[in-house]
């Protein structure tokens, strides 16, 4: 016999077994329960509500959380490997260091949540609202961020290195140090983002909306087309020289600056605020 108790202490239900385990929650009213590390691996909370709940370093690997209420939910340190959370609320949740590895999370509401130092190695977070979550240094790696909105999200150290990000919406991100290599970043809004100290080594950054006052930014697209040591130089110019504005680069004189607006004139897209020399 097993007791699920309230955070308050008052009893909620009693389960006739001795494993949480591959249980069938669906439907089922969990909010405000305390879960902490339970077994519920494998188990069936699909559309349960477990908003307020107590799920820290419980273990959810595996179940199926299919539009289930995690809203303001505790799930720090959780195991939610492999888990189907589409379409669930875990707006304002706590995930900090959850493992998500792998998780289903397409079209989830996380915003507002905590997913500091969070492991979403290959998660599957298309089309979900992350807008103003904190993912600082969290491991995104292969992730699938793919039409995501990320508006005001901080995402700063994070590794997002080979995550698919295109048409995701960065616009007032913070990707300070984050770690972009090889991700695709194919028509995303960058616009206004933070791309301080940002690896964009090999992102693909075609019809994406470029921050037209990022060097960071501005400098990866030319590394990007960089095939000799002079055009490199204007590349790391820009990226050295962050007390510059465009009015003084056009006062620079180099072989290789018409090669530069000429580059970064393939990357307009309509209403993205581009300096008027380049029109």
């Amino acid at each position: 016999m097993i007791q699920i108790k309230k955070i308050t202490g008052e009893l909620l239900r009693e389960m006739d077994c001795e494993s949480l385990s591959c249980v069938n929650f669906s439907g089922a009213n969990l909010s405000d329960a305390n879960l902490y590390r339970a077994d519920l691996s494998g188990a069936n909370l699909y559309r349960a509500n477990l908003s307020g709940a107590n799920l820290y370093r419980a273990n959810l690997s595996g179940a199926n959380l299919y539009r289930a209420n995690l809203c303001r939910a505790d799930l720090c340190r959780a195991d939610l490997s492999d888990a189907d959370l589409s379409g669930a609320n875990l707006c304002r949740a706590d995930l900090y260091r959850a493992n998500l590895s792998d998780a289903d999370l397409f079209g989830v509401d996380l915003s507002g949540a905590n997913l500091y130092r969070a492991y979403l190695y290959r998660a599957n977070l298309c089309r979900a609202d992350l807008s103003g979550a904190d993912l600082s240094g969290a491991n995104l790696y292969r992730a699938n961020l793919s039409d995501a909105d990320l508006f005001g999200a901080d995402l700063s150290g994070a590794n997002l290195s080979g995550a698919n990000l295109s048409g995701a919406n960065l616009c007032r991100a913070n990707l300070c140090r984050a770690d972009l290599c090889r991700a695709d970043l194919s028509g995303a809004n960058l616009s206004d983002a933070d791309l301080f100290g940002a690896n964009l080594s090999d992102a693909d950054l075609s019809c994406a909306i470029i921050n037209w006052n990022s060097h960071d930014l501005i400098s990866a697209i030319l590394l990007q087309h960089s095939i000799d040591v002079e055009k490199r130089m204007i590349a790391d110019f820009i990226l050295a020289s962050r007390n510059m504005c465009w009015k003084d680069f056009m006062r620079i004189e180099h072989k290789e600056k018409q090669w530069a607006i000429d580059t970064l004139k393939t990357y307009i897209v309509d209403g993205d605020r581009h300096p008027h020399f380049l029109d």
